[in-house]
């Protein structure tokens, strides 16, 4: 299974690592708006999921309304919405689809299955 976020820019993947939010150019997720910090906030992997921090923005970060403490972790749930300024995301997991290569080797039982792992693909469709 896979994190993403689906907002006005589309969907975006969570990865294993930090992704940073704000009007910066070097963000991972950059939101031009007078309401968003230069770094606004960002999600990070944790051992279940995924939490998201607000970085001492000044308009605030929000999970389902309410307004997330500054530096305060906060684990996010498959459903809950993210209110960064005047953008709202669906935090969501998507399930992975194994690719038809793996399944047909799988069929013939091949042994090079035994170091092949599921493979999720990277674009996600809705």
């Amino acid at each position: 299974m896979r994190a993403v976020l689906n907002g006005p820019q589309g969907q975006t993947v969570l990865e294993s690592s930090v992704l940073t939010i704000g009007s910066s150019p070097y963000n991972s997720l950059v939101l031009d708006n007078i309401k968003v910090s230069a770094h606004h906030a960002e999600i990070r992997p944790e051992e279940q999921g995924y939490a998201i921090t607000d970085l001492g923005s000044i308009h605030g970060t929000y999970v389902n309304g309410e307004r997330l403490d500054f530096n305060a972790l906060r684990r996010l749930n498959p459903g809950n919405s993210i209110t960064i300024g005047d953008s709202t995301f669906t935090y969501r997991w998507k399930t992975c689809h194994r690719t038809s290569t793996i399944r047909r080797m799988e069929q013939k039982r091949s042994p090079l299955m035994a170091w092949l792992s599921p493979v999720c693909h990277r674009k996600i469709s809705n």
